[in-house]
């Protein structure tokens, strides 16, 4: 028998999910031309990329961590820029 409180849980857990805003990721410059990033097991190329116009991208290195931000579809990304430690 199924327990009707368990899947009130399970329903509102998965109606809940669909309004939080995605987490920030990081990734990794696999390579510049073409442009690559690698991420959570990903691999992002321009079909699934979307850059920020002032990111300077073009100075980007293989290695380089930069910062994503996944869209709703967890398809495309905006790479937003790189990140460097102090």
């Amino acid at each position: 028998m199924i327990n009707p409180y368990a899947e009130m849980i399970k329903i509102m857990r998965e109606e809940g999910q669909k309004h939080n805003p995605l987490p920030v990721m990081m990734g990794e410059v696999v390579s510049t031309s073409p442009l690559l990033i690698k991420t959570g097991g990903l691999q992002l190329d321009s079909d699934n990329l979307l850059i920020c116009q002032g990111s300077g991208y073009q100075y980007f290195l293989p290695g380089d961590r930069v910062v994503l931000l996944p869209m709703l579809d967890k398809q495309t990304f905006i790479l937003i820029d790189k990140v460097v430690s102090l």
